[in-house]
Order: C-alpha cells, then sequence, then structure tokens
C-alpha cells in the first residue's frame, strides 16, 4: 500500500460486540496517551473518572469526571492524561455506525432530529444539563445490558434524549466540522500509527510547557519551516502558535479552579514566557481575565 505523507489521522477499525450491531466497552487505564484518530462510526464517550485535555477536530479544551461528547464519523479526536499514582480512568465508550436503525431510516418524520444532531457531530458535541445526567444513566445501562433488541432500545432512547435536548445543553466542540477539515487535506485514507503529523501533535502535547521552535517543529514533519507553517495552517486552520496556546490555556485553566498558585506562576509553569502576552490570549479566548475567570468558577456564578 502506498503511504502517503499527507495523511494526519490513525484511522481505527471498529468491531461491533458478538451478537450485537455496535459495540460499548468501558475501559480503566492509568491515564490516556494522547492517540489521535477517526473511524466512521458514531462515538459517544463518558469520562467516568478521569481529567486531562480533549481533542476534537480543531478544539482542545480540558476534560473532567462527567465529560460527555457524542462524535460523528471521521471526527478526529483525542482524551489525553499524564499518570498520576494511586489513580485511575475510566470511560464508557459506545461506537455505532450511521445505519445502525436500518436502511432509511432518516426519511422517517421521527427521525428527522437525530438526523440534524447527527450532522452537527460533525463538529464534535459536548452534552451537559438535565440531558447528560439522563444520558448518563442510559449510557451506564447500555454497557451493563448484553446485545439484543432492548440493548439497540437503550441507544435509541440516548439518541432521543440527546436530539429533544434544550439547544444550551448540547454544544458544538470543533469551530470546523470533519468533512471539511479533510477537504483541507484531501480524502482522509488509512493512516499508519507513526505518521508524522500524527506524532507531531503528541509531541505537542507532551511538551506544550517547554519552549519548542518552528524549526524544530518543522524538522519532525520533514519540511522547512515555511512549508511546515503553511501545512499547519491548511491542516488545522490555525497557525501552530495559536494551537499550543490552546493547549496551554487549557491547561492554565484546569490550575487556575484547581490550585492557588499565582496567576503568574501557572502561566510560567503551562508555558507562557510573556505575562502581558498571556493575559491578552486568555482575555481573547475566554472574555475574563485569569483573575475573574478563577473567581466565577469557583464560586460558580
Amino acid at each position: 500500500m502506498l503511504i502517503r505523507r499527507r495523511r494526519t489521522i490513525a484511522h481505527e477499525l471498529i468491531a461491533a460486540d458478538a451478537g450485537g450491531s455496535f459495540t460499548c466497552r468501558r475501559f480503566r487505564t492509568t491515564h490516556w496517551p494522547l492517540n489521535w484518530h477517526s473511524h466512521p462510526e458514531l462515538e459517544l464517550t463518558l469520562i467516568i473518572r478521569g481529567e486531562g485535555l480533549r481533542y476534537v477536530g480543531d478544539s482542545v479544551a480540558q476534560f473532567s469526571t462527567g465529560d460527555l461528547v457524542l462524535l460523528g464519523p471521521g471526527v478526529p479526536h483525542s482524551w489525553s492524561s499524564k499518570p498520576q499514582p494511586r489513580l485511575t480512568c475510566e470511560s464508557l465508550v459506545a461506537q455505532f455506525p450511521e445505519d445502525v436503525l436500518g436502511a432509511g431510516w432518516a426519511s422517517s418524520a421521527e427521525s428527522r432530529p437525530l438526523a440534524s444532531v447527527i450532522e452537527r457531530a460533525a463538529q464534535g458535541l459536548v452534552i451537559t444539563g438535565s440531558t447528560a445526567v439522563a444520558v448518563r444513566a442510559d449510557l451506564l445501562a447500555l454497557g451493563a445490558s448484553t446485545p439484543g433488541l432492548l440493548r439497540l432500545g437503550l441507544l435509541l432512547t440516548i439518541l432521543g434524549r440527546i436530539s429533544s435536548a434544550p439547544a444550551a445543553e448540547v454544544a458544538s466542540i470543533a469551530r470546523l466540522p470533519a468533512a471539511r477539515l479533510h477537504a483541507a487535506r484531501g480524502p482522509l485514507r488509512m493512516a499508519s500509527r507513526a505518521d508524522p503529523w500524527a506524532a507531531l501533535i503528541q509531541h505537542l502535547d507532551a511538551h506544550a510547557d517547554g519552549p519548542l521552535s518552528t524549526t524544530g517543529l518543522a524538522a519532525r514533519i520533514g519540511l522547512s519551516p515555511t512549508s511546515f507553517a503553511r501545512a499547519f495552517r491548511r491542516r488545522f486552520r490555525c497557525t501552530c502558535t495559536d494551537y499550543l496556546g490552546r493547549i496551554r490555556l487549557a491547561r492554565v485553566c484546569r490550575a487556575l479552579v484547581e490550585t492557588d498558585q499565582t496567576i503568574a506562576s501557572i502561566a510560567f509553569s503551562a508555558g507562557f514566557s510573556n505575562l502581558a502576552n498571556f493575559n491578552r490570549r486568555f482575555r481573547a479566548a475566554y472574555a475574563l481575565t485569569p483573575r475573574a475567570y478563577r473567581q466565577q468558577q469557583r464560586t460558580g456564578l
């Protein structure tokens, strides 16, 4: 098979559970290493225990226990966390083909809201509020059930809850839908785990708190700095500096809420070398100062 350098996302092959048309599995691990990939199935992921960064398309955001996300077909994604002594990460993941309800399901009047949700899921959807509470309970029941009609009914109930949820409880994650991301770099093909662009994202995740040069990052892809900058913008619709800033800001947000460190200390630890630049970037991203963000998150106001 011809391996093309332009490929950027590992393509995961998913087999349905024995006796069923889809898979629902629970995963327990010490941590989630960044494994940026995609697959043609939809995916509903519940974080039962754990925290870190969630990568979906062109989005990087923090996540924690209770995070509930629906991803459409072909959406590149990964959850990433660092190992912590005596702590276990746990997730429950349902993966199902778009035609799991049978051929022609989308043409029925009852299914139109669901078809709309699946279309929106091309950007990834984070589910919150009372809808998330109900879906979490149904998903846990789904994970404990055996393949059969009742199990398929549970999946349909979950999708029905999401499709009828208030708009404020189902929000898009990525700025661009998966199809536009793929169009920017050509058709999505089977990719190897050693793909240089996937490895680059892993490198950014692992070393975001340190100094990173465009020359060094470009060398990892085998491009000149100028070609690297153009290629990165085509693939992610932002500069590498902007993408790296999203990773750092997401980590800053968690530290602001969970620690009592000074804002300057948090910013420098996350990889920002200039406090004025950090404050400007933070305010542009969250429309709040870091101090106001910390107060808002801690008081719930």
